[in-house]
């Protein structure tokens, strides 16, 4: 949860402050925000092993990997 808030505030600490409090009212929402910010502009429903569904999961771990080693 903490790096899901780090990676989302993105260094501003009033918004670290904000992220804090969206995790206390339902944490699930910043974990898909951090996690899979691609995957979640997909329309709902979609087939997970979609062409366009994995090349979103791809970029979504693509960009969380780059971002901790950053």
């Amino acid at each position: 949860m903490r790096l899901a808030i780090l990676k989302l505030a993105d260094s501003d600490l009033m918004e670290i402050d904000k992220r804090v409090d969206a995790a206390n009212v339902d944490y699930r929402d910043i974990l898909a925000a951090a996690e899979s910010p691609a995957y979640l502009l997909l329309p709902p429903g979609i087939d997970p092993e979609s062409a366009d569904a994995q090349r979103a999961i791809q970029s979504d771990k693509q960009q969380y990997l780059d971002w901790l080693g950053g």
